[in-house]
């Protein structure tokens, strides 16, 4: 799978990434 070509999905992948790293974060907050 190469996203650098396709502008749109690796928006979207990075979206997804920013909502898994912010879910880890207030994971760790609650912990």
């Amino acid at each position: 799978m190469d996203f650098s070509r396709q502008p749109v999905s690796r928006t979207v992948w990075h979206t997804v990434l920013l909502c898994l790293a912010l879910a880890v974060s207030m994971a760790a907050a609650a912990a």
